[in-house]
């Protein structure tokens, strides 16, 4: 989700991304379905593309739009079935209620309406037939591999953080609120990455584990990835204790941290 990140936390947003099947002219009713929904109406916001299907809406990274081969897409807040109350500031009322597209299970909102968004947004990447692999998000460094026999054996969420495949029909899905949801593609092998790096993640490296993994499970060169970093919380919403300070300056020397007085 994106927005007054404030407004957001504890609500979830699902990064979806997966390899399509190529297309055959017997499997040409899939691609014209998805070709539907490339052709909806979408505009450019900072760079990134929204695109609106239905009621729900979601950003696009033009890199990775490009690649015909893939569909992927970050969530945002509208066009859910989850009442979210929202302070107005007013004396009396002091609360309004809006219908937001919350794709995580949390204690405000209902399994229902949670499920019900999910379908939503699967449908909206045209994906509902597709096979859905999510995870156990721990804040880790682990990367988990989709190939086809670990497929028919997964029957819980894996507990990492971090999702490669290259296998056709896979949705890959990772949640963050405050977090950043990091999505890999290497056009070459038609390989992908689902990450959720928080800041215990990027302190692990995460992002540059998974790709390590790629390329010993793929044979991905680093130098052809595509790589988008979706909407997480920004400087004016968060802050960390100097412990943190001193662990990402010994961790990455040459970042630049900016450093504010109390």
């Amino acid at each position: 989700m994106s927005g007054p990140l404030a407004a957001f936390r504890g609500m979830k947003k699902l990064v979806t991304i997966r390899p399509r099947k190529k297309k055959s002219a017997a499997a040409r009713g899939v691609g014209n379905s998805h070709a539907a929904v490339k052709s909806g109406r979408s505009r450019k916001v900072a760079g990134w593309r929204l695109r609106k299907t239905g009621a729900v809406r979601m950003l696009e990274s033009p890199g990775l739009a490009k690649l015909k081969w893939l569909v992927h897409g970050f969530s945002t807040r509208p066009g859910g079935a989850s009442k979210l109350e929202i302070p107005t500031g007013r004396r009396r009322s002091g609360k309004s209620t809006e219908k937001v597209l919350n794709l995580g299970f949390t204690d405000w909102d209902s399994r229902e309406s949670v499920l019900r968004n999910r379908e939503s947004f699967y449908r909206a990447l045209c994906a509902e037939k597709m096979r859905v692999v999510t995870l156990r998000q721990i804040h880790s460094d682990i990367v988990h591999h989709v190939h086809r026999s670990s497929l028919d054996d997964l029957e819980d969420a894996p507990k990492a953080d971090a999702l490669i495949t290259r296998e056709p029909g896979v949705l890959l899905a990772v949640q963050t609120a405050d977090c950043i949801p990091i999505l890999l593609a290497d056009p070459k092998n038609r390989a992908v990455a689902a990450i959720h790096s928080g800041w215990r993640g990027t302190l692990k490296r995460i992002a540059e584990k998974a790709l390590g993994r790629m390329r010993v499970e793929f044979g991905t060169r680093p130098a052809d990835v595509i790589a988008a970093l979706g909407p997480g919380i920004g400087l004016s919403c968060y802050e960390v204790g100097s412990e943190v300070a001193r662990d990402f300056d010994a961790k990455f020397p040459n970042a630049r941290l900016v450093r504010r007085s109390l």
